[in-house]
């Protein structure tokens, strides 16, 4: 299987020590997202992400998404009330609709 590389991403392979053996298999049987640009797929797998242009299916990049913050307390607490409202935001969007 041939992968072309932009140099980018093999820069990013060297620095984060993923070998072509796992880009493979990722490319292989990674699932497939819409990536964030444009004419871009984000297949991933086993936390490994690689971004491919749709159009060269060249490999943009290769990477370990960050792990995301914990939580304070205080930011837990409003949670709740930030579901109730978006759900009532999406019932009145709902009733609006149907009219």
């Amino acid at each position: 299987m041939r992968l072309p590389l932009t140099l980018h991403a093999a820069r990013r392979m060297h620095e984060r020590d993923i070998t072509l053996p796992m880009l493979a298999a990722v490319v292989l049987s990674g699932e497939v997202e819409p990536g964030i640009q444009p004419g871009t797929l984000c297949l991933s797998l086993c936390g490994l992400r690689v971004v491919v242009s749709r159009d060269t299916h060249a490999v943009i990049t290769v990477l370990f998404p960050r792990p995301r913050a914990k939580l304070n307390p205080k930011r837990l607490a409003r949670i709740p009330g930030q579901l109730r409202r978006r759900a009532e935001r999406e019932a009145r969007r709902c009733y609006r609709a149907r009219d």
